[in-house]
């Protein structure tokens, strides 16, 4: 799935399970970053190359960024090894399992969020790679099994996404309560 669009459920899912605290609010930016940091990463052997490469580094990001399956950008197999192995272990339930694991019991608030930002990514890109485009190998390193989704990047899922993400911010938006309409208020906090 797109970057903006792993956020924007990140922020969804922010609004559905926590209270509309002030505190809760400032997290926000740590589920975001958890939900960004596995395509973030993974692309770092990427920028590298590009960076110090021949031709535009921005143009080689982007051709990699909006690449269809067979018409990714060629690159040195270091690169190519490299972005793989880290795309598998930043998109494995295995490996997050075992970093949260380590984290959780002892952990701060902001890890946990960062946490839940990041299994929020490997849920939604399990079901929105498909098999000949970076499939998210959900088990690496125990399996190369993968989930054969709905390719993200294809126009109707892209349509679909982000009319699913208005209706959703709409309802959202419609559903608060107004601070007049507030259940426990007393008519002397009117006046």
């Amino acid at each position: 799935m797109d970057m903006l669009s792993h956020a924007l459920w990140a922020d969804i899912g922010r609004r559905v399970i926590s209270d509309n605290s002030s505190e809760k609010r400032r997290l926000i930016g740590w589920l975001v970053a958890g939900a960004l940091l596995p395509d973030i990463l993974h692309a770092i052997p990427v920028s590298i190359w590009a960076l110090f490469g021949t031709g535009s580094p921005w143009d080689a990001v982007l051709a990699y960024a909006l690449a269809t399956p067979g018409t990714e950008p060629l690159m040195p197999a270091w690169v190519v090894e490299t972005s793989r192995v880290a795309h598998c272990s930043l998109h494995s339930a295995v490996l997050a399992g075992l970093v949260s694991l380590l984290i959780w019991p002892g952990g701060n608030i902001q890890l946990r969020y960062l946490l839940l930002g990041w299994w929020s990514h490997i849920l939604i890109d399990t079901f929105t790679h498909s098999a000949a485009y970076y499939p998210v190998r959900t088990f690496y390193p125990l399996s190369e099994w993968s989930f054969d989704g709905w390719a993200w990047n294809s126009p109707a899922f892209i349509a679909t996404n982000y009319l699913l993400l208005g209706l959703v911010y709409l309802g959202i938006g419609l559903s608060r309560q107004r601070p007049w309409e507030s259940p426990g208020r007393q008519e002397k906090d009117i006046a």
